[in-house]
C-alpha cells in the first residue's frame, strides 16, 4: 500500500477514534456532574444580572457628577444675585435636564435645589404622565427641610448622597398606586467652598429594575428577587410582598427561604441550596448573590429560583446537542483530514518552494512538514532554522536601525537645546573677561577680584549647565540609570542653597512642606526642580513674592508634587501651551524656552503627568512621579 494511502487511513482512524472517545467520556462526565452543572448554569445567571445592576448604579453615578460639573451648574453657584447672565444659565439648566430626562426613561426627575434659607427650588424638571415638562417658576417649591436635601447639603465636595430606596409619599403618607422611588444628589459648592446647593436626580426604581434586567429575565422559567440591606424585598414575583418596611408587612428573604437565615451576615458572596416549592410538588433550585453598591456600599442581594426539573431538562437537551455537534465535526474531521493527507505526500515541493522564498526574499504560507520524523523532516527543520535565524537578524537590524534614528533625534535635539542655554552665560563670561582686560589696567585689585568672581560663577553656570544636558541625554540612551530611594526635602534644599544669592537679592519668600521619600532617578528630579525654580524666579513680576513647593494627594492616591509662585500668572492657553519645546511664557525675553519641555520630558520619563495651575498673580506648576520606563531598549 502506499504511503499516502496508508497515511490516509492512519489520520482517519486517530481523528475518529479521538473524537469518539472525547464523547463518550463527555457524556459520562456529565452524566456524574450533571447536579453541579445546573447549579452552575443558575449561578451564572443569577451574576449576570447583578453585573447589569451594579454597571447600571455605576451609569447613574457618573449622571449625577456629569450634571453637578455643568458649567451652566458651576456659574449659577457663583453668580450671588440675581442678574440677565444667571436667568440664562438658569434657562441653559434646564434644556439640559429636559433633554437628560428625555433621554433616561428610567429618571422621573432632575432638580437644582438652592442652599438659601428655604431650600427653593431653582431648576426642576419632571416626567408626568409620559411627558417631559420644566416645572415653572411660580410652581417651584421650598425642600430645606426635606431629608434628603438636609443630608445632601452636609456631603463634603465630590461626595454623593444616596437616598434610601422606597415608596414615594406625599406629605407623609405612601402615595397610591405605590411608586417605589430613589434619590441620588450631589452638593454644589460656590468658588469660596461654601454648599451654594444641590443637584438631584429622582429615579424610577420599579422602571429602572425593568430597564436593567428586561434583556435577561426569563419569567416563564425562572423567579426573579431583590432585597435591600436589611433584607426586605426590594423585587418579588408576588408584588405585595415587595416594600413590606413601606407597607407594614414584615416579610423578609429569610422568611421565604429559611436556608437564607443569616446569609446577610455570614461571609460569604453567594449560596445556592435546593427547596420544596410552596406546595411541595417539585423540588426547586435557589441561588442568592450579594452585591455592594453606593459609598459608603449597601449591601443588595439578588436571588434566582428554577424548578429543578425544568434546569435538568434544559441542561440534558444543551449537553445532547453538544455530544451530536461532536459527532458531526467527527465526520467533517476526518473528511478533512483525509483530503489533506493526499497534501502530505509532496513535502519536497513545500520544501522547494519554501527555500525559493527566502533566496527571493519574499514572504511566503507554506508550512514546512517539520513534523515528520524521516529524512525529509530533518530537511524541514534545517530550513526552519535558517529561516527564523533570518528572520531574527532581520528584526535586530531593524531595532538597530531604530535605536539609532531616535538616539540622532535626540542628539539633534539636545544640541539645540545646549545652544540656546549656554549662550548667555557664555556672553557673559566673554563680556567679564573683556571687562577684565580693558579695566584692570586702571582698576584696583579689588575690582579684579570681583571680575575673577563673576567670571568663576558664570563659568560654574555654564559647567553645571553642561552636566545637567549630560545626564538628561542619558534618558533616552542610558539604559544605565537606576532609580534610589531619596528624601526630597534634601533635594529641594540642595537646589535651593545653588539659588540662594538670586531669591535672597529678590527677597523671594521660600515655604517647603513636608515632602516624601520616593524611588526617583536622582540626577533627573533634580534638573527638574532646578528647571522649576529657574522658571518661577524668571518669570516672578514683582520682588519679595512667594515661591512654596507644595506635596499633597489628589483622588487616585498619587502624591502631587508643586512649585507655587505668588508673582506670576498666565492664562489658559499659555498654560496649554507652557511644556512645548522652545515656548516661552508671556512676554518673557529671558531664556530659551526648553525648561518647561525638559520638566515634561522627566516627568513622562517617571510615567507621571505635569500641568500649570494659574489664578489672578498665581502660578502653580504641579506634577506626580510614578513607576519610570525606558525609552530606549
Amino acid at each position: 500500500m502506499r504511503i499516502s494511502s496508508q497515511l490516509r487511513w492512519f489520520i482517519f482512524a486517530l481523528v475518529v477514534s479521538t473524537s469518539f472517545s472525547i464523547a463518550l467520556v463527555g457524556y459520562w462526565g456529565h452524566s456524574i456532574t450533571i447536579s453541579d452543572f445546573q447549579a452552575e448554569t443558575l449561578k451564572k445567571r443569577s451574576l449576570l444580572e447583578v453585573d447589569r445592576l451594579q454597571l447600571a448604579f455605576e451609569e447613574l453615578n457618573h449622571d449625577i457628577r456629569f450634571i453637578a460639573n455643568l458649567p451652566a451648574v458651576r456659574k449659577i453657584a457663583d453668580i450671588k444675585e440675581y442678574s440677565a447672565q444667571k436667568q440664562t444659565a438658569r434657562k441653559d439648566l434646564g434644556d439640559i435636564f429636559e433633554q437628560m430626562l428625555r433621554a433616561k426613561p428610567t429618571y422621573s426627575q432632575i432638580r437644582y435645589i438652592s442652599s438659601d434659607d428655604q431650600g427653593m427650588e431653582y431648576v426642576r424638571v419632571d416626567r408626568r404622565d409620559g411627558r417631559v415638562l420644566q416645572v415653572l417658576e411660580k410652581q417651584l417649591q421650598a425642600k430645606a427641610n426635606r431629608e434628603y436635601f438636609i443630608e445632601a447639603s452636609q456631603k463634603r465636595p465630590g461626595e454623593i448622597y444616596y437616598s434610601k430606596i422606597n415608596l414615594n409619599r406625599e406629605n407623609g403618607v405612601v402615595e397610591y398606586p405605590s411608586r417605589p422611588v430613589f434619590r441620588v444628589a450631589m452638593p454644589i459648592y460656590d468658588s469660596d467652598a461654601v454648599c451654594a446647593g444641590i443637584v438631584i436626580i429622582n429615579l424610577n426604581f420599579k422602571l429602572f429594575i425593568e430597564q436593567v434586567l428586561r434583556g435577561g429575565l426569563d419569567r416563564s422559567r425562572y423567579e426573579y428577587y431583590l432585597t435591600n440591606e436589611a433584607g426586605y424585598f426590594l423585587l418579588h414575583p408576588e408584588p405585595s410582598y415587595t416594600f413590606g418596611f413601606d407597607l407594614g408587612v414584615e416579610m423578609k428573604v429569610e422568611h421565604a427561604f429559611p436556608e437564607l437565615a443569616g446569609f446577610r451576615e455570614q461571609d460569604v458572596d453567594s449560596l445556592t441550596f435546593r427547596t420544596d416549592s410552596e406546595l411541595g410538588a417539585s423540588k426547586r433550585l435557589v441561588h442568592f448573590a450579594k452585591f455592594r453598591v453606593f459609598d459608603p456600599p449597601r449591601q443588595l442581594a439578588f436571588g434566582v429560583v428554577g424548578s429543578y426539573d425544568d434546569i435538568g431538562r434544559a441542561s440534558m437537551y444543551t449537553s445532547s446537542a453538544v455530544i451530536v455537534a461532536m459527532f458531526v465535526l467527527t465526520v467533517l474531521a476526518s473528511l478533512l483530514a483525509i483530503a489533506f493527507s493526499s497534501r502530505l505526500t509532496k513535502p519536497l515541493e513545500r520544501i522547494t518552494a519554501v527555500a525559493r522564498s527566502l533566496s527571493l526574499n519574499e514572504s511566503t504560507t507554506v508550512m514546512l512538514p517539520t513534523d515528520r520524523a524521516d529524512e525529509i523532516g530533518i530537511l524541514a527543520n534545517t530550513f526552519l532554522e535558517m529561516k527564523q535565524s533570518i528572520e531574527r537578524h532581520q528584526a535586530r537590524l531593524q531595532q538597530a536601525n531604530q535605536r539609532l534614528f531616535e538616539m540622532n533625534r535626540d542628539l539633534e535635539h539636545f544640541a539645540r537645546v545646549a545652544s540656546h542655554d549656554l549662550r548667555e552665560p557664555i556672553q557673559r563670561i566673554a563680556g567679564l573677561a573683556s571687562l577684565n582686560q580693558s579695566g584692570c589696567a586702571d582698576g584696583t585689585v579689588e575690582d579684579a577680584e570681583v571680575i575673577l568672581e563673576q567670571l568663576h560663577l558664570e563659568c560654574k553656570k555654564a559647567l553645571g549647565q553642561l552636566a545637567d544636558f549630560r545626564e538628561f541625554t542619558d534618558i533616552t540612551c542610558d539604559s544605565s540609570l537606576v532609580r534610589e530611594e531619596c528624601l526630597l526635602e534634601h533635594l529641594v534644599a540642595e537646589v535651593l542653597d545653588e539659588f540662594s544669592t538670586p531669591l535672597q537679592a529678590r527677597g523671594v519668600q521660600v515655604q517647603i512642606d513636608p515632602l516624601p521619600q520616593m524611588s526617583i532617578y536622582v540626577s533627573l528630579v533634580r534638573v527638574l526642580y532646578r528647571n522649576l525654580l529657574d522658571n518661577a524666579v524668571k518669570h516672578a513680576k514683582n520682588e519679595g513674592f512667594k515661591l512654596h513647593f507644595t506635596a499633597e494627594h489628589d483622588e487616585n492616591g498619587n502624591t502631587v508634587l508643586g512649585v507655587f509662585n505668588s508673582g506670576s500668572s498666565i492664562d489658559a492657553d499659555e498654560a496649554a501651551k507652557a511644556f512645548d519645546v522652545f515656548r516661552q511664557l508671556e512676554n518673557n525675553t529671558t531664556g530659551h524656552g526648553m525648561g518647561l519641555a525638559i520638566c515634561k520630558r522627566i516627568v513622562n520619563f517617571h510615567s507621571g503627568r505635569i500641568w500649570v495651575e494659574s489664578s489672578g498673580n498665581h502660578f502653580h506648576i504641579k506634577f506626580y512621579l510614578l513607576d519610570p520606563v525606558t525609552e530606549c531598549n
